[in-house]
């Protein structure tokens, strides 16, 4: 029997707040940011919503940045979930909980996302079985995951830019303090300063220097003005419930209402060719905590293949044991033919 549950629109909101604690002001009017070097950044973001300020009305963007505060913002502003199931109950670093009578008792308020973007490859930890969550970001950690963002995790937005060919050759070296760079690092280092995503101060990069709040907002506006939705519109994504958005064409209109737990196995995706773009579900039924993400899209002439992913919701969230159906549509530009492959 169809099941219909508690639905609602998953809009994606690039939300998250640089300072948690005292985080109130979420405008652009920061009085302490005029004339600053990154203010135009600034005030793009948090007109965004992406970045907030202080209660008294400040940024403060020369204050340095902790690694979990970095964490949280890179995770909420690219939407990063978690891709594997096995993890979703895994506790990484041991100084991010507290243990009592075997239980995990008290939890860092950023576990979620530090633990999404330990499963991402984003970061590594600072030590064995340590984060250092609450430690200051310093240049040279940004860079590795900035890098391994664009790399590694690549967010369906950033797809082009990590497929993009960029200009060969070692320019880390360049770096008057290059001796300073760990080298765990440097290749990473390397890497942005040759796609100019960091350029360094003065000849300098001051790797083991703390990134500040208004460095972290230039980069973050730099690489959100470097994302790509290559044509794709968002239509729906979320819980089906009753209505669709009316541009949803019928018949997929039709085929979601059809929808039940059972067919899901052998009937996850549907695709509809209108007069001008191509409509294509994704469906998956599961927790509340289980959805379906665009990961990629590989374009072979006439031909898309739109490669999708389970994603899974992190520690310590607990979710209901209730079946939810998940369901994604989204419109591209009209082309000869479409395929969607799914990743388990």
């Amino acid at each position: 029997m169809k099941q219909r549950l508690s639905i609602y629109l998953a809009i994606i909101l690039l939300v998250t707040a640089l300072a948690p604690i005292n985080a109130g002001a979420n405008n652009a009017s920061f009085s302490d940011i005029n004339g600053h070097w990154a203010e135009e950044d600034i005030v793009a973001l948090a007109e965004a919503g992406i970045v907030n300020g202080y209660v008294d009305g400040t940024f403060r963007p020369n204050n340095e940045i902790t690694r979990s505060e970095f964490v949280k913002l890179v995770v909420d502003a690219f939407d990063l979930k978690s891709n594997d199931a096995g993890a979703r109950d895994t506790y990484f670093y041991a100084d991010t909980y507290t243990m009592n009578n075997g239980l995990h008792e008290t939890y860092h308020w950023a576990l979620p996302e530090i633990s999404i973007a330990t499963i991402r490859g984003l970061i590594h930890g600072t030590g064995p079985n340590t984060f250092s969550p609450n430690a200051p970001l310093t240049r040279e950690q940004l860079a590795v995951i900035f890098d391994n963002l664009i790399y590694e995790a690549t967010p369906f937005s950033l797809q082009r830019l990590s497929e993009a060919g960029f200009p060969t050759g070692y320019e880390a070296h360049k770096y008057k303090d290059f001796a300073d760079i760990a080298e765990w690092s440097v290749h990473k280092v390397d890497r942005l300063t040759v796609i100019r995503f960091v350029q360094g101060y003065n000849g300098y990069f001051n790797p083991k220097q703390p990134a500040t709040r208004g460095e972290v907002a230039h980069l973050i506006n730099k690489l959100l003005g470097a994302t790509d939705d290559q044509g794709v519109t968002n239509v729906f994504s979320g819980y089906y419930y009753e209505t669709l958005p009316e541009e949803v064409p019928m018949e997929m209109r039709e085929w979601v209402e059809r929808l039940d737990y059972e067919s899901l196995e052998n009937n996850e995706s549907f695709i509809v060719h209108s007069k001008n773009s191509i409509y294509v579900a994704v469906s998956r039924s599961g927790s509340p905590c289980d959805k379906v993400d665009l990961k990629s899209i590989n374009t072979y002439g006439d031909k898309k293949t739109l490669t999708y992913e389970y994603t899974y919701q992190t520690v310590p969230y607990v979710c209901p044991a209730s079946i939810e159906l998940s369901v994604n549509i989204v419109k591209l530009p009209l082309v000869d033919e479409v395929e969607v492959m799914i990743n388990k």
